[in-house]
């Protein structure tokens, strides 16, 4: 395949890294060895859109200074769990809150339910106990 006539180019060259686009479409291709020659060359494969846009602003002729870091596509910036994350904490933290106020509001509405109301109370019968009055 041509990827890896392009690692073993790259190791003939002295290069450390080889990037092999596809010159057909954004489709990716895995790459196989096949070959019993060892390569010791870090590769990476990318898509058509990707490679053209390599070759327009990262070649040494165009941009002698700029730069290209490659990052596995799994690893993501710790933002990305960690907002995700503390609004899920956020909104379980309120839910709670906001069933903690209404069962207070409920559990004060029934002991005002379960009192007697003030005119009932002036209606009671007040009796004042003495020593003297047997029980």
């Amino acid at each position: 395949s041509s990827g890896i006539n392009a690692e073993y180019g790259a190791v003939e060259a002295g290069y450390e890294l080889v990037i092999v686009y596809n010159d057909q479409d954004d489709r990716l291709v895995p790459m196989h060895g096949g070959t019993d020659r060892e390569v010791d060359v870090k590769a990476v494969f990318v898509g058509l859109s990707s490679g053209e846009a390599l070759k327009a602003n990262y070649l040494f002729a165009h941009n002698p200074t700029a730069q290209v870091t490659l990052t596995p596509y799994y690893t993501l910036p710790w933002h990305m769990y960690i907002v995700p994350f503390l609004i899920v904490i956020s909104i379980c933290f309120l839910l709670m809150f906001i069933f903690l106020v209404i069962k207070k509001i409920r559990r004060y509405q029934r002991r005002r339910r379960a009192r007697l109301p003030p005119s009932k109370l002036k209606k009671l019968k007040i009796i004042v106990y003495c020593d003297s009055d047997e029980f």
